[in-house]
């Protein structure tokens, strides 16, 4: 068969035709002009054209341009005249209207209304026919991309938050994350404490996070301490955010305002202290048990339970459990003295706090015992002797004496020496008791 159409086909054969009779010839050239037949259909030599669109673009802005291609000839009737059509265009669900249009002769793609809205749709996709004199069609496929424009203001997702936060929390440390939501892609957001706005404001700063969701993260810019009275109140300031850079403060529509509750929680951070962690007492042997003695008396700078304090003996300095110590850091002698047994004591007393884990502080608390004429003299060996019988009057024994008690306070020597009267007669008249210097 024969072919006029691109890319293989002609539209003219020449020919030459010789006649012979076996000697002689004639020769003669014959064009042959093929007549176009409908036998192509348009075809767009790029199935699928990708473009993109800023949302804000007005009506009738050229998205772009589909020319398809036809082999058949233009020139002879309508085989190769073509017309562009939308076989899926796109409607706006508010309006109802077709987003797009297109020249029919030009393959225009344009804008049918005003605007895009790319929070609502990020990507169009629209077909494009093609169709020649003959009925003939070719498809291609268009696909819009709606390009970002910060038309949309940014919003905290809370119009107030309210937080708990630990004292101990460094200003390095995050005390919450502001989040934002804001649907545009081309945001550069930025945060600021508002200065004046309440409470505390100036202790607080908000940066904006560079990973993750959008919002900003709150620190404070110096240590914060429940014991100070300022603190302990609880801060309450206000907090902006604009989408338009640090400088984007005087657009209002692009400003979002939330505020800010704080209430700061006490810490276990302080240790009690005493007002004197030393104390230096005499007392003599013979106080009875019961005896209040002195009072240890300890402060601690936390609040809430962790500023409670209870007292406590170290177990190991009082091992006889000489010595008690109630709440009120009263300290009283609760067993017997001895100063034979110790002359001293030293006694750890310790002030505890609630927290957890607790906080300790020590005071000491030293005792001089004084000595009591309490103690008999005793006799020391030997208990036995022997004598012979008969013998004249002779020192039969010597026998030591001691004292426990202390005898530089004239609790010991001299000592008055005596048989016991309450001896046998016979043992009155035989032996005699001297005390020999």
């Amino acid at each position: 068969p024969l072919d006029r159409d691109p890319p293989h086909g002609r539209a003219q054969w020449r020919l030459r035709v010789t006649a012979s009779d076996g000697e002689l010839e004639a020769h003669t050239n014959v064009r042959v002009n093929l007549k176009d037949v409908n036998d192509n259909a348009p075809y767009f030599p790029s199935h699928t054209t990708t473009t993109t669109v800023s949302e804000d673009t007005p009506k009738g802005t050229v998205v772009a341009q589909m020319l398809a291609t036809d082999h058949d000839d233009p020139d002879e009737g309508h085989n190769a005249r073509l017309v562009y059509s939308l076989e899926k265009n796109v409607i706006d669900e508010s309006s109802g209207s077709a987003i797009f249009s297109i020249d029919s002769q030009l393959g225009l793609i344009t804008t049918a209304l005003c605007c895009l809205d790319r929070e609502k749709t990020q990507r169009y996709t629209i077909q494009v026919v093609a169709t020649d004199g003959g009925g003939l069609k070719g498809t291609g496929t268009v696909v819009v991309e709606v390009g970002d424009v910060n038309d949309v203001p940014p919003r905290f997702s809370r119009p107030e938050w309210t937080l708990d936060v630990c004292e101990s929390l460094t200003p390095d440390h995050v005390l919450a994350t502001l989040t934002v939501v804001d649907n545009d892609v081309s945001n550069n957001f930025s945060f600021r404490v508002v200065p004046g706005s309440g409470r505390g404001w100036q202790l607080f700063r908000v940066e904006g996070r560079r990973r993750g969701s959008p919002g900003g993260d709150l620190r404070s810019v110096t240590p914060l301490d429940y014991e100070n009275p300022s603190h302990r109140r609880g801060f309450r300031f206000r907090v902006q955010v604009t989408d338009m850079g640090e400088h984007g403060w005087e657009d209002k529509y692009h400003v979002d305002s939330t505020w800010v509750n704080l209430r700061l929680v006490d810490d276990n951070d302080n240790t009690p202290t005493f007002s004197s962690d030393h104390a230096h007492l005499t007392l003599p042997e013979d106080t009875p048990p019961g005896t209040l003695i002195t009072t240890f008396t300890a402060r601690d700078r936390d609040g809430g339970g962790h500023g409670r304090v209870r007292y406590k003996i170290a177990e190991d300095s009082d091992p006889r459990r000489q010595f008690g110590v109630d709440g009120s850091g009263a300290v009283w002698v609760v067993g017997n003295l001895d100063r034979e047994t110790a002359a001293a004591h030293t006694v750890l007393v310790w002030a505890v706090d609630d927290g957890n884990p607790p906080r300790t502080a020590t005071a000491t608390l030293t005792v001089n015992v004084t000595d009591v004429n309490d103690n008999p003299p005793f006799l020391a060996e030997p208990r036995q002797v022997q004598v012979v019988e008969n013998g004249g009057a002779q020192v039969v024994a010597r026998v030591r004496l001691g004292d426990p008690d202390d005898w530089r306070q004239g609790h010991g020597p001299p000592f008055t020496v005596a048989l016991d009267p309450r001896a046998p007669q016979h043992v009155a008249d035989t032996f005699r008791v001297t005390h020999d210097k």
